[in-house]
């Protein structure tokens, strides 16, 4: 199910089915080719990932859950980092902008829900 395309065509998903019937997240790139599962760059295997925002740079936020909930952005290279706000115990980053700023809620003691804005930096 894509969640995602930016203007050069690349689209973003989950539950993307390869041929031996698992189930992936997924990047398409504006060529066709599908690259499968972020997961196991982040090497948590029992987590499900949810990228849900891609932006024009080809750099990728969404969060991971089934263990935890917690923010992510993957850039052009591969590279991921995750991150969560101060304070937090569930991060939903939905929003990246063509600078890399990363926007989004969180929750923290008794559920309670906030914004962020995460900065390049």
């Amino acid at each position: 199910m894509p969640s995602a395309i930016n203007p050069a065509g690349e689209t973003i998903g989950s539950f993307y089915r390869d041929d031996f019937g698992a189930v992936h997240d997924f990047v398409r790139e504006s060529d066709g080719e599908i690259t499968p599962s972020m997961l196991r760059v982040l090497g948590v295997a029992l987590c499900q990932i949810l990228p849900n925002s891609i932006n024009t740079a080809g750099v990728i936020t969404g969060d991971y859950l089934g263990c935890g909930a917690h923010g992510f952005v993957r850039d052009r290279d591969g590279k991921i980092t995750t991150f969560d706000p101060p304070r937090s115990t569930r991060s939903f980053p939905t929003s990246i902008n063509a600078a890399g700023a990363i926007t989004g809620w969180f929750t923290y003691a008794h559920s309670k829900e906030h914004g962020f804005l995460r900065s390049l930096d």
